[in-house]
């Protein structure tokens, strides 16, 4: 689970940080500053100088990216599940 401490701060899941990094990197650049936290994912932060409705808004659409990702099948698993090898 994705969750958001403050304005500047979310703490990722494993599942979406990949896509998390990526979209942020792509937006911010290597402004934004990783955390490992052991057990509870990645905690994401975004300097002072960053605007945090942007910070915010390309975290939320890359966790929600992610998310879809690991809830809809590749084709291929759909045609195993249906039989269709």
């Amino acid at each position: 689970m994705c969750t958001f401490k403050d304005e500047q701060t979310v703490q990722v899941c494993d599942v979406a940080i990949g896509r998390v990094r990526e979209r942020l990197q792509e937006v911010f650049g290597d402004t934004i500053h990783y955390t490992t936290v052991h057990g509870q994912g990645t905690l994401v932060q975004a300097p002072s100088t960053v605007d945090s409705a942007r910070f915010q808004s390309a975290a939320r659409e890359a966790i929600a990216q992610a998310q879809n990702n690991v809830f809809t099948p590749h084709p291929t698993q759909e045609k195993r599940a249906k039989g269709d090898e």
